[in-house]
């Protein structure tokens, strides 16, 4: 058994260690440097050892480990691939024969390298999530216009650089304030304060537009015209969690306004130099007619204004079909109410794609009386896609927390077909290795028939077999296949299978590889660069959800399992109880075990064989129940089975199997033992609470009936254990029963102290089953930590007897059988008759006992000798009363005894 110094160093190993992994200020090299300084503390030979870490191209240790001959080693692992080592050396061989590291040991590195890659581990779900949340403020960060989201209390929560720049405040500073505080806004015209419209908008859930006329103060009191609007955020059910305003310094703009009023000529500079699609128009017999258009309108849709000004359909055509109701809503209220318009729509350019367009209208008078209305138009696209994307992944975020993990990637998907207005859509994950994919996801609209392929397979694909779509995996990169049909490299479709016109798929990258790749098909028009960088972003996202979400099913997990034996623990069966409580469930079987003799086990071998004895029961209950059963891990050493819609033949069967499966199963020469006690349940007005309790109480009359034969085998182990390790013989004990109960015969003593001067003599050395077997057998003399070691098997033994109801009224005997009649003794200095009587017997018969038949560390004494030594320790280290007996005894004969 392991040396109880030994042990103590590996705690306080393990001690140090947790210290340092709970030290947050601690980064990771600093965690391995100061491991690697303390593990050597751990092992039998702390200055002959060298401890080393290996991780990331970097070598930590204690020493050169490179002189070492003999290592014992564990990898650093992060996703299952080994980035580094653990390790500790020995010198030289400093130990006869059997092997140089002790099991516990190596138990202690391994538990190391256990940790530090958690450590490791946690680092990297640092660094991803630090580069998601720099990938959001990069995209924030990006757009031209100013950004402020808040909670429904208006606090600030997101605040980007254009916000920053707009209101004169620091994102820092500007986090966690009052939205009223940062973004003051007052009317034009008036100077009096505005409401920034949030609680309206959390309030009645609509987007809502600024007011004409809106000014925004700066922190240095710089005013700046704004424009654009305050929306809700919502989660997947609907709830608005708070409100987002998008805003833009239109103060240009305005100026421009005001230059149409002033002069004619300083309008035509303005318009030759903004960088807005500027034009006018007229009704004319109900129809809009273009009066005028500026250049810069090729920049921005790709016409020329010729060609505008010739075909006064060629605008109205253009527009998104699906935005043609809000353009006509729009212009029937500037022409009704005489109030400019500020309104948001889709355009086609002339390459065929659409763009986004914020238009801006207002009716202006000439002194003729005609009436004509001039636009200012600015296109949005970048701003539009950015909200898009931003609300694409809240909405993913919002729709994990409640949905599975493959209901996660089929709304991916379907975000990603949406916002790059593909029907075609598929997810795939990649194998560690990159050889093999597998579809996870298809998008909505393949589902509901677009392809009629098996668009459901969740099989495994050979990337060696895929055709050019998983270019991306064997390039590395994204690709684009704007003309399909013309790649000649291009493999079949299965039957049933959509013709694909073109594709756009991306690669998901982690730690330099492939672990997942997303496509989209069959735009209407082109895919660009911008679409790339679309998907990645969204592909990004949700992969980084996937892998919160797989934490997340991680500590579901471990919220309802029990973390030794893998059962289901008792929050969960109690919920599960409650759950399965129907009619529809009985009759309801009921299997309580309770595994015997854990406490001793604990205290006499250590709790890890006792952890090993409740996962051997685990796996035992496993065997024997059946698939529905539910078999959980009620509390230390106790185990409940729910047996729904079973009969009482069928749970007697279980019970049964469970009563073989221990048959023949030991855990360190221990039986394993299990007190069994079922009820059910056959009527729904009885409560399961109940049922248990029969259960338990079925289950205590068993160990009640079965005690005895359970502590003998139990005790039986522990002896055989302790001779196979030590002196402690069958032999030994027998002879010093001889002297010890002769001693007893000439006091008196009664027949039940007789049992117990017995059963104090068969334990009375118990506790040594907890001294390495080096320090039991040695044949020199023991060095002072090694006889400190020794001294304290008395205290161990009395634990040991304390924890069973039979040896229990030894335990304070076994605790003072090495106490000495003038008080020198251990462990706690006892003087004279304050010695228990029995352990003053023990201690005389032990002695006698030893210098008879001798030891490793000391020849056997003749009988005359034997005596002659008692004589010397009367009054001394043995009682002289017990000492003229025992004189009187062996004066008869020896070989009486």
């Amino acid at each position: 058994m392991i040396c109880l110094e030994a042990q103590t160093r590996r705690f306080n190993l393990l001690y140090d260690f947790s210290l340092l992994i709970r030290n947050k200020k601690n980064n990771l090299e600093e965690l391995l440097v100061e491991t690697a300084r303390i593990m050597p503390s751990a092992f039998r030979y702390p200055e002959s050892t060298c401890a080393c870490i290996e991780y990331g191209g970097q070598q930590y240790s204690a020493g050169k480990c490179q002189t070492f001959s003999c290592c014992i080693s564990f990898p650093l692992e992060l996703h299952d691939k080994q980035v580094g080592l653990i390790k500790a050396c020995y010198h030289e061989q400093l130990l006869r024969g059997g092997e140089f590291f002790l099991e516990k040991e190596k138990l202690v590195l391994e538990i190391l390298s256990h940790h530090i890659n958690r450590v490791i581990e946690r680092n990297e779900i640092e660094r991803v999530m630090k580069e998601d949340r720099e990938k959001i403020s990069i995209t924030l960060n990006s757009i031209g216009d100013g950004v402020i989201a808040t909670d429904l209390q208006g606090i600030i929560t997101r605040f980007n650089y254009q916000a920053g720049q707009l209101t004169g405040w620091k994102p820092e500073e500007a986090l966690g304030r009052p939205l009223e505080e940062v973004f003051r806004v007052v009317t034009a015209r008036t100077g009096k304060p505005l409401s920034t419209s949030i609680h309206r908008v959390t309030r009645n859930g609509k987007t809502v537009g600024f007011k004409s006329g809106t000014t925004l103060v700066a922190q240095d009191g710089t005013r700046r015209r704004i424009a654009d609007k305050a929306a809700p955020i919502r989660d997947p059910d609907g709830n608005i969690l708070g409100a987002i305003i998008v805003f833009t310094d239109v103060t240009e703009q305005y100026q421009s306004e005001l230059a149409l009023k002033n002069s004619e000529e300083r309008l035509n500079t303005i318009l030759s130099n903004t960088m807005a699609v500027i034009y006018s128009y007229k009704i004319k017999q109900g129809r809009p007619v273009v009066t005028y258009i500026n250049q810069n309108v090729k920049n921005v849709i790709g016409f020329e204004p010729d060609e505008i000004m010739q075909n006064p359909r060629l605008w109205r055509n253009s527009f998104h079909p699906e935005d043609v109701s809000i353009i006509k809503t729009n212009t029937l209220h500037l022409l009704k109410n005489k109030e400019p318009v500020h309104f948001e729509y889709r355009f086609k350019h002339k390459k065929g794609h659409y763009l986004w367009l914020s238009e801006y209208q207002k009716i202006i008078d000439s002194e003729e009386g005609d009436m004509e209305i001039v636009v200012v138009c600015r296109e949005i696209t970048e701003r539009k896609q950015a909200e898009i994307l931003m609300e694409a992944r809240l909405n993913l975020l919002s729709f994990s927390y409640k949905n599975s993990l493959e209901a996660l990637l089929q709304k991916t998907i379907n975000e990603a077909c949406e916002v790059l207005e593909s029907p075609l859509g598929f997810y795939h994950f990649v194998s560690e290795d990159e050889k093999m994919l597998s579809l996870v996801a298809w998008s909505k609209d393949t589902l509901k028939g677009y392809c009629k392929a098996n668009g459901k397979n969740r099989g495994q694909y050979p990337l060696a077999k895929a055709g050019v779509w998983a270019d991306c995996v064997r390039l590395r990169r994204p690709v684009i296949h704007n003309d399909y049909a013309s790649l000649p490299n291009r493999k079949g479709m299965p039957g049933g299978h959509v013709r694909v016109i073109r594709e756009l798929v991306v690669p998901i990258m982690r730690q330099g590889r492939i672990v997942a790749m997303m496509g989209v098909g069959n735009k209407k028009q082109d895919y660009t660069e911008q679409d790339v960088q679309i998907a990645s972003f969204l592909a990004d996202i949700a992969w980084s959800i996937v892998e919160q979400k797989q934490r997340e099913e991680k500590i579901t997990y471990m919220s309802f399992h029990d973390i030794l034996t893998g059962l289901y623990n008792r929050a969960f069966l109690e919920e599960e109880m409650q759950r399965l409580d129907t009619k529809r469930q009985l009759p309801i079987g009921m299997i309580m075990a309770d595994l015997n003799g854990l406490k001793l086990v604990n205290d006499a071998y250590g709790h890890l064989v006792g952890d090993e004895m409740l996962k051997s029961v685990a796996r035992i209950l496993e065997k024997s129940c059946r698939k529905e059963d539910i078999i959980a891990r009620w509390g230390g050493d106790e185990f409940i089975i729910l047996l729904p819609q079973t009969s009482e033949k069928v749970v007697n069967s279980v019970y049964r199997r469970i009563k073989r499966g221990c048959e023949g199963a030991y855990v360190k020469d221990v039986p394993i033992s299990l007190a069994l006690g079922f009820a059910l349940k056959n009527n729904i007005s009885r409560n399961l609470d109940d049922v248990i309790k029969e259960a338990e109480n079925n289950m205590y009359k068993q160990k009640l009936a079965e005690r005895r034969s359970i502590r003998s085998g139990v005790l039986q182990a522990l002896l055989k254990t302790l001779g196979a390790k030590s002196f402690e013989t069958e032999e030994h004990t027998q002879r010093m029963q001889g002297i010890a109960l002769k001693i007893g015969e000439r006091l008196g003593l009664s027949d039940p102290e007789m049992a117990r001067l017995s059963l104090l003599i068969t334990l009375h050395d118990i506790g040594k089953i907890n001294i390495p077997e080096e320090i039991l057998t040695k044949k020199g003399p023991l060095t002072k930590q090694e006889w400190e070691i020794i001294k304290k098997h008395p205290e161990i033994g009395f634990r040991i007897a304390r924890a069973t109801e039979d040896f229990a009224h030894v335990a304070e005997e076994i605790l003072a059988h090495h106490e000495r009649w003038d008080g020198t003794g251990y462990p706690r200095g006892l003087k004279g008759e304050k010695i228990p009587l029995l352990s003053r017997i023990a201690s005389l018969a032990d002695t006698y006992e030893v210098i008879s038949n001798g030891r490793p560390y000391r020849e056997p004494l003749s009988h005359d000798e034997a005596i002659e030594e008692i004589k010397k320790c009367s009054g001394s280290q043995f009682d002289p009363d017990l000492v003229t007996i025992v004189l009187d005894i062996l004066g008869k004969s020896a070989d009486d005894l």
